[in-house]
């Protein structure tokens, strides 16, 4: 869960962890059966949500953020915050006062790295006992992070770009797996029916789904939904702390299969940066085998430079991502079947 709490949301991660490692889900509606008995017991308030659409965040606060403020990643990491609704005035002109320490415990002991000469068993590193005190303290210049309150309209979250096809396929591998589950099957087709029926959040809304604004009354009563933006799909987008593109790669197995008496070669660690043999991705075979099916493609089986060629070869734009590129080859390849 991003962005959740370490004083309550991780307690009830470990309340599902301890009610449930000897149980086996076999469906969504077990699953949410499995929460609500785990939950009542100790709370009889509980309520369970099935939210599907959420507000996009970003947008709706975009102005309202002190951009320099970065005591949440890496180095400027602190574990606990604290917000207090206050009087309005010029130290805290919002009325919220927020104030934040490293740890939530009062004395935490942490790892120092330091080298001792002297010793030559020395490891380099010793435990420090460290006293946690609260940012900023009444005589130090106070911590606004939230610099305006939010009037922007309220649009929907995006979908995840392929969601929809990871349902239908979890959906058919349970069918394929367990064929005797006849009423976790139904269960599934229940839960299709009433899950998005594409990667488009704009079409779900339209055929009657709900955009769940949590405490809008009191968060955001200055703000009004929109319903009618027509939001794409969300294509990973991964980013350091710093803006940076994360260093990705991945690794061939080094297990043998079942049926294969000798190991495979140790894994070999392969830059999906480097692209392959210019012949393999970009040969006129590969291309054209590509235009054929090109209603059938998705962007995680044709790379950005097959794209490109594509839409070059049609006398396209191949400007944009790989989803808006793969868009409008699909489009012009339609048009031009009627």
């Amino acid at each position: 869960m991003r962005g959740h709490g370490h004083l309550d949301a991780d307690q009830k991660f470990g309340t599902i962890s301890r009610g449930g490692h000897t149980k086996t889900i076999y469906s969504p509606q077990q699953y949410r059966a499995f929460l609500e008995e785990v939950f009542s017991k100790g709370e009889p308030e509980f309520r369970l949500e099935d939210i599907k659409v959420l507000p996009d965040y970003v947008k709706l606060m975009d102005d309202c953020v002190d951009p320099e403020f970065k005591l949440l990643k890496q180095l400027h990491t602190n574990h606990q915050w604290i917000f207090a609704a206050v009087d309005r005035s010029k130290r805290y002109p919002l009325g919220v006062k927020s104030t934040y320490r490293a740890f939530a415990q009062d004395e935490v002991f942490e790892i120092v790295e330091r080298h001792d000469p002297s010793n030559p068993l020395s490891i380099g590193l010793e435990p420090w006992l460290t006293h946690v005190r609260t940012f900023p303290g009444d005589d130090e210049p106070a911590l606004n992070i939230l610099i305006d309150l939010p009037t922007n309209k309220i649009f929907p979250h995006g979908f995840k770009y392929g969601g929809f096809e990871t349902m239908e396929n979890a959906a058919s591998s349970f069918k394929r797996l367990f064929p005797s589950h006849t009423d976790r099957k139904a269960e599934w087709d229940s839960f299709l029916k009433s899950a998005p029926k594409s990667d488009f959040v704009s079409d779900y809304i339209d055929n009657g789904g709900v955009l769940y604004v949590p405490m809008k009354h009191i968060l955001f009563g200055l703000c009004n939904v929109d319903k009618t933006v027509n939001v794409p799909p969300l294509v990973s987008n991964k980013r350091t702390f710093n803006g940076d593109p994360i260093k990705e790669r991945r690794t061939t197995s080094n297990v043998p299969h079942r049926d294969c008496k000798e190991r495979k070669k140790p894994r070999v660690a392969l830059n999906p940066n480097e692209e392959p043999p210019q012949d393999d991705l970009n040969g006129e075979v590969v291309l054209a085998d590509l235009a054929n099916n090109v209603a059938k493609l998705d962007v995680k089986k044709i790379t950005k430079k097959q794209l490109s060629q594509l839409l070059v070869n049609k006398s396209l734009k191949t400007t944009g991502n790989k989803v808006q590129m793969l868009d409008r080859l699909q489009k012009y390849y339609a048009t031009a079947l009627l």
